[in-house]
């Protein structure tokens, strides 16, 4: 059965305007506000939305069920626990990451590909406390946690992430050992018939974006994802998705290595041109984000081509604005990312690092040469606990006093990576040793800054540690 859609959901004279559609329809002109489709398409999808908008040969694909979760992927939401169980990453200590606190996929601002994780959940004993937290909270739940903790099996394994409450549907990869909340749904494909770099690129492309906008709105959760219609064959466009997406991964990783909240921050970015003035540094860094803005562009405008050629679209996307139907708008070479690098942002950010510097959390020797930061982590990988940039001990953890790591110390593992092993440090699959006392400056006096150690905090005890320190910061304001 074929039914008729006559769009007036944003007419101020619905009246007027229905006439002139039929009028006009009676005369064989074509109307932008009339949309005829089969029932048997939109009845297809779940919830039956009223999808008259959308593409029809994404429709159609719909109708025959050639959709992801047919295709060995799906999508799941996780943690949906109090947020009294949610930590931002600075706020708890870096040896209990990995361990008791995991780091969380969570719902953020639109970013295509990459953005960092900011946020650890506590999962010590597999969420033990969290689920206890559910069954007192929820006593109607009788014990089954299981409604707000969900998808476990899941959980730490490498896959893809996406915001779930959002305009623009964009998605991210997910490194390993990650948990993911409710507003951080994640996705996950077998590779049987799609893998992840270029399901990365097609769930990112601007007619995926358009389809979800359609059908589920602003809240788009995982049964929607897994529905998303799909051509069967796909394999021929794999390699042209697969190598636009790791670009664009790359790019975007590589500046937030200039980001201090980053897990992967290495130095400031006004240090990437340390020999020049910090001006003619920030200038420098400004170009390198206009450079990267171009490029990401370029990209989705490649990906948006491929994906409009693979699902056979030859009419262009509508959309409904508020003075009638559009085009929806594709990738703009002249449109700019947000990194969140403005001219302020990074001399705030350079002095920031410096204070940083003083108290011990960065190792100033790593900003003045790049090289001694250990290797980056595989994008899949588990992120590393401590940014490469921080100030370290021998045990790869915040540097204590007496425990700053030597430059030795910083070469070695940049080369390959270590192992500690009955006081001496190994390289793996080499016999290569570095002795113990080769691994920690002799005194603090040979790192190149005085480190501030104790006396900034609140309460930060005496040398004696039975009464304040003389330079606690309540003791100065006093």
């Amino acid at each position: 059965m074929e039914i008729t859609f006559i769009h007036l959901l944003r007419s101020d004279d619905k009246v007027l305007d229905l006439l002139n559609v039929v009028s006009e329809t009676a005369r064989c002109k074509v109307n932008p506000l009339l949309f005829l489709m089969q029932n048997k398409l939109f009845t297809s999808i779940e919830g039956c939305p009223l999808a008259y908008r959308a593409p029809r040969q994404m429709l159609s694909l719909s109708t025959k069920k050639q959709i992801l979760s047919t295709k060995g992927v799906v999508a799941r939401q996780g943690i949906g626990a109090s947020t009294r169980f949610h930590r931002l990453v600075w706020e708890v200590p870096s040896r209990l990451i990995g361990s008791y606190w995991f780091h969380m996929a969570h719902g953020t601002s639109p970013s295509k590909f990459y953005k960092p994780t900011t946020h650890v959940f506590l999962w010590a004993d597999d969420g033990k406390e969290a689920k206890a937290d559910i069954v007192h909270r929820y006593p109607y739940l009788k014990g089954n946690y299981g409604f707000k903790i969900q998808a476990e099996e899941y959980y730490r394994k490498p896959g893809l992430c996406y915001g779930k409450r959002t305009e623009n549907f964009t998605v991210q990869i997910m490194p390993s050992n990650h948990v993911f909340s409710f507003e951080g749904t994640a996705i996950f494909t077998d590779g049987s018939f799609v893998d992840d770099w270029s399901l990365l690129a097609l769930l990112n492309s601007t007619p995926i974006d358009h389809w979800l906008s359609i059908i589920c709105a602003e809240h788009k959760a995982y049964n929607y994802v897994e529905a998303i219609p799909i051509p069967e064959d796909t394999r021929k466009f794999h390699f042209a998705l697969r190598e636009k997406a790791q670009n664009s991964w790359s790019l975007q990783r590589n500046l937030d290595t200039c980001n201090p909240t980053s897990p992967v921050f290495v130095r400031p970015a006004v240090m990437n041109e340390i020999e020049k003035t910090l001006r003619s540094s920030v200038d420098a860094f400004t170009m390198n984000i206009k450079a990267a803005n171009a490029a990401l562009a370029r990209i989705q405008i490649e990906i948006d081509d491929v994906v409009i050629h693979l699902y056979g679209l030859t009419e262009p996307l509508h959309v409904v604005e508020e003075d009638g139907i559009t085009d929806v708008e594709l990738a703009d070479e002249d449109k700019d990312y947000d990194f969140g690098y403005d001219i302020s942002a990074l001399v705030y950010q350079y002095f920031d690092y410096l204070i940083g510097v003083l108290l011990g959390r960065w190792d100033i020797r790593i900003a003045l040469d790049p090289s001694l930061a250990p290797k980056l982590p595989d994008p899949f990988a588990p992120l590393p606990v401590c940014p490469p940039g921080m100030l370290v001990g021998p045990d790869g953890l915040p540097a204590q006093p007496g425990g700053i790591v030597s430059e030795e110390w910083l070469r070695k593992r940049a080369e390959g990576g270590m192992q500690y092993a009955d006081g001496i440090w190994t390289i793996p699959n080499g016999d290569d040793l570095l002795p113990t006392a080769l691994c920690v400056l002799l005194t603090d006096a040979d790192y190149p800054v005085r480190v501030q150690w104790d006396g900034v905090l609140v309460d930060d005890p005496g040398f004696n540690g039975a009464s304040p320190h003389r330079e606690d910061v309540v003791r100065r304001v006093r």
